[in-house]
């Protein structure tokens, strides 16, 4: 049997973590990791995703994954992310919790259960700095960790607020919840730049826009640069023919 010896060093300060995650037999090790991030800056700290992924090896997909399967546990609950009037801006936000905030009284989580009403807690956004990820504790850490996406200042940044201006400018939450989706995948450019063509072809439908990102995720697309590419040379191909 392999024995496992730790050795702490002492000249460093230390993070005082509740245990509850870590000996959680349902979370991966990679969840768990991600928490003790979470939970080892000080109050009020404030992440992004490009931060996240530069302190570790892994992907954006593996990052979106590892949150998933946060939230399918309790520790991480999401919802869409709404101004002060109500009026919903694009996005997510996210409340992480040091234990899972649905444990019932016999120990599980009433995992399932649609996050609305009491389920939820509600987060006032920062008005510059839109928070996608907090964190409420028992020990009062409140850390906030913003998708790049949603931190963009200005509004012709926010795919959401495009597609109102373009495509339809009340869309439902199948729409809005389609959208905030492909811009967690691919980013909020290349969903901007889907947009844009389908309002210039003028196809003012979802479906439309849906057909060119999973065309552009099936070629492996991951960058503005590549997409304009493609749909360049996807134009000469067609111009030829």
């Amino acid at each position: 049997m392999a024995v496992f010896r730790v050795n702490k060093d002492k000249e460093n300060p230390y993070v005082m973590l509740n245990k509850h995650f870590i000996y959680d037999a349902r979370l991966s090790l990679k969840s768990k990791g991600l928490m003790a991030y979470f939970l080892s800056r000080p109050d009020d700290w404030k992440f992004y995703q490009s931060e996240i992924l530069q302190n570790c090896k892994d992907k954006k997909d593996s990052l979106l994954s590892t949150i998933k399967e946060l939230q399918e546990h309790g520790y991480i609950k999401r919802r869409l992310m709404r101004d002060e009037k109500g009026k919903l801006l694009g996005g997510y936000e996210y409340e992480v919790f040091e234990i899972p905030n649905n444990l019932t009284e016999g120990g599980k989580t009433d995992i399932g259960k649609t996050e609305t009403g009491e389920n939820r807690k509600r987060i006032k956004p920062n008005s510059e700095n839109p928070p996608l990820l907090n964190n409420e504790s028992l020990l009062n850490n409140d850390f906030k960790v913003i998708n790049e996406f949603n931190n963009k200042k200005k509004e012709i940044e926010n795919p959401l607020i495009v597609y109102q201006n373009n495509i339809f400018p009340t869309p439902g939450a199948i729409d809005i919840e389609t959208i905030n989706n492909w811009t967690e995948k691919l980013g909020a450019d290349i969903v901007i730049y889907s947009i844009n063509i389908a309002a210039k072809a003028n196809a003012r439908k979802l479906n439309y826009i849906e057909k060119i990102l999973m065309d552009w995720e099936r070629q492996g697309i991951t960058t503005l640069e590549q997409a304009e590419a493609y749909t360049a040379n996807r134009s000469k191909k067609k111009t030829k023919s």
